[in-house]
């Protein structure tokens, strides 16, 4: 049984996730995200038809992602991205919530705006607390690129909840995700943050600068999220920790409520 949100998806081609990885992993790319009405998403999933497969795996097309975002008691990471710092990070475990798969993921700031993605499979439990073995990944992964350590101690911060479709032009070698159902929480805390429920955070994924589907996601009235960081949302959202103006545009349809299970 297809369990999805986006109907619309089942028009197109599939791909598996050995294929995508072999010809659209971008572990160095460019990103820009945008918000969009999920009323538009039939219509951009029909623009991109003709150049764009879905992922598909085990006959599902849409997936839970389930991320744990790791900071230091003073939020450094969350600080370091409102002030634009150059050499900023984020450190995270994800899990893959339908196919049970865990990895450990460093986003680190690369050359002229690019992100430069590091990840190691890694069991579950560690959404509990980052262990030696990744400590020392960590530790090598921003040595090299930043020549410095790490920021510590590291503790989970921010849990982030959606539902993720993944569409890959094999021959751009380009990726979009489209992300609904946006929930954050704080570990422990008493607020859990949610994005409004009729919006989609769409992401497109290119090595070369500003991917095609820019184009239709424009042509749609996508607003394009300059400084947008699901991460920095929910701690705004869940930690009640200053605003950020350059979130705003993105906070304005967004709610805080009691903690509960989102």
């Amino acid at each position: 049984m297809r369990r999805h949100p986006l109907q619309d998806a089942d028009g197109l081609s599939d791909i598996g996730l050995d294929e995508l990885d072999a010809v659209a992993a971008l572990r160095r790319r460019f990103d820009a995200k945008y918000l969009l009405s999920r009323h538009a998403l039939p219509e951009l999933l029909e623009r991109l038809g003709p150049t764009h497969r879905v992922l598909e795996i085990e006959r599902l097309r849409s997936f839970e992602y389930r991320t744990t975002y790791f900071d230091t008691p003073e939020l450094e990471a969350f600080r370091h991205h409102l002030q634009g710092r150059r050499r900023r990070l984020k450190v995270r475990v994800r899990h893959y919530v339908d196919s049970g798969r865990c990895s450990f993921e460093l986003k680190l700031q690369g050359p002229r705006g690019s992100t430069v993605k590091h990840r190691l499979p890694c069991d579950p439990e560690l959404r509990q607390g980052l262990r030696a073995e990744s400590l020392t990944a960590l530790a090598r992964w921003v040595g090299g690129a930043y020549g410095r350590p790490p920021p510590a101690p590291l503790g989970p911060t921010l849990e982030i909840l959606y539902t993720r479709t993944t569409l890959v032009a094999p021959e751009a070698r380009e990726r979009v995700t489209v992300d609904v159902d946006l929930r954050m929480r704080r570990p422990g805390g008493d607020l859990y943050g949610r994005l409004d429920g009729e919006l989609a955070v769409v992401e497109s994924k290119s090595a070369r600068g500003l991917a095609r589907a820019a184009r239709q996601l424009h042509a749609l009235g996508a607003r394009r999220l300059e400084t947008m960081s699901k991460y920095c949302l929910g701690v705004l959202l869940a930690h009640g920790a200053a605003r950020g103006n350059a979130l705003l545009p993105v906070l304005r349809h967004c709610r805080t409520h009691p903690a509960r299970r989102p």
